[in-house]
């Protein structure tokens, strides 16, 4: 079996169809989809139809939850100045497929190989975030108990394939491999290449492949001007665009900055934008 696994992609287009040229030659037989296909960047729609087309295994991200919750009185933050490139998202998905995205499944396990389980993040919730220092003792709360499409529990499978964290790792736990495939559409470290694996079983076991392809990410930075994203979700798109032009963290970083500014007094989100990328 040799199968090609992939996440992140986040609304870029072109560094999907890098992807999956990539993949068409290099003789798998299968995909499977790591979730967080869409929202953040300009190509929502495009991404999700391309990804459905391929007739492959996909489990949910927080991504697909956050445009499925998006609306929600639960969830009011959401329709913060901050977070309107979720609602540009929202806008191009529809109600009826934002509700299909959340019930997409959290767990794949494939029926011939029992031994592997494919998940966004991890097998309790959509966004445990895993690094090269996470704590064993937090690894194994994350997958201790995991269950299959079908609710069939596993204990610790010999190998666990996710996505989420932007960068390329493998750690062990408890005689588990847990591999992190990297990001298709907004990789980060600053290497500006679509990221995804190869896992193929061999007679002496697991082997794993890191793949990092070279995309056109300027008709990707392109797509935020011609398809009204940039005009629309205002100054929280230019720090996403940067994020695609740089493969660096920008939103995050801004958030956790904006959040202490705005103690004590009143600033823009278009002002502090402007500042936060001139400072940095």
């Amino acid at each position: 079996m040799r199968l090609a696994a992939f996440g992140d992609v986040h609304g870029n287009y072109a560094a999907l169809e890098a992807v999956l040229e990539d993949i068409s030659r290099a003789e798998v037989d299968a995909c499977v989809v790591l979730g967080d296909v869409v929202n953040t960047g300009p190509d929502s729609k495009l991404c999700w139809e391309r990804v459905d087309g391929l007739n492959c295994p996909v489990v949910r991200g927080n991504h697909e939850r956050y445009v499925a919750q998006y609306g929600d009185p639960a969830f009011p933050e959401f329709l913060e100045e901050r977070f309107k490139p979720v609602a540009w998202s929202v806008r191009q998905l529809g109600d009826e497929l934002r509700a299909s995205l959340f019930e997409l499944p959290m767990i794949y396990t494939p029926s011939d190989a029992q031994d592997v389980v494919f998940v966004h993040s991890s097998c309790r919730r959509d966004n445990d975030n895993i690094s090269l220092l996470t704590p064993e003792a937090d690894l194994l709360q994350m997958f201790a108990s995991c269950s299959d499409s079908a609710g069939k529990a596993t204990t610790l499978p010999k190998l666990i394939i996710r996505a989420h964290n932007h960068l390329s790792m493998e750690r062990r736990v408890a005689g588990t491999t847990v591999v992190t495939v990297g990001s298709a559409g907004l990789p980060l470290g600053g290497v500006r290449k679509a990221q995804y694996i190869i896992v193929s079983d061999r007679k002496q076991g697991w082997q794993i492949e890191h793949r990092a392809v070279a995309y056109d990410v300027e008709a990707n930075l392109r797509r935020f001007e011609t398809t009204g994203y940039l005009e629309y979700a205002g100054p929280a798109a230019r720090l996403l665009m940067r994020e695609f032009a740089t493969a660096t963290h920008q939103l995050g970083p801004f958030l956790r900055e904006f959040d202490k500014w705005t103690v004590g007094g009143k600033v823009s989100l278009e002002q502090a934008v402007t500042d936060f990328l001139n400072a940095y």
